[in-house]
């Protein structure tokens, strides 16, 4: 099992120079219960998506989010109080991921392409009358 937190409760980014798609993901709060969670997604064209999340130590979150064309992901936590046995007057604003699945988008061919392929199917179509014609 691997499971991802983010260290010193910094914020954790991940980004992609293809566009993909944030599926879904199950968070928890590593030490603090009440932790806020902030998840930004920006687009490709620069749109922003969020989702604001309450967690706890003792729960899981299951979130699907069905996010696409996205460039980045970044996830801020912070607050909570600390939980009674995991961290006794301590606490952390770690929360953690397991789960996450994420899709990269298949490319979208070029106009250049289609072009090409009609070129070449014109090219075999041609080939064919002039081998029929021939025999």
């Amino acid at each position: 099992i691997n499971t991802a937190f983010n260290g010193n409760g910094d914020p954790a980014t991940f980004s992609s120079a293809t566009a993909f798609t944030l599926d879904k993901a199950v968070f928890a709060g590593a030490w603090n219960d009440g932790l806020n969670l902030r998840i930004v997604g920006t687009t490709a064209d620069n749109q922003t998506l969020t989702k604001e999340l309450v967690l706890n130590t003792q729960t899981a979150t299951d979130v699907v989010f069905n996010w696409s064309n996205l460039a980045s992901v970044r996830f801020t936590s912070s607050g909570g109080t600390p939980h009674q046995v995991y961290a006794p007057g301590k606490g952390g604003t770690q929360f953690t991921m397991d789960n996450l699945t994420v899709n990269s988008a298949a490319p979208i061919p070029e106009p250049e392409t289609y072009a090409l392929l009609l070129a070449g199917l014109g090219l075999v179509g041609a080939a064919a009358r002039r081998r029929r014609a021939a025999a």
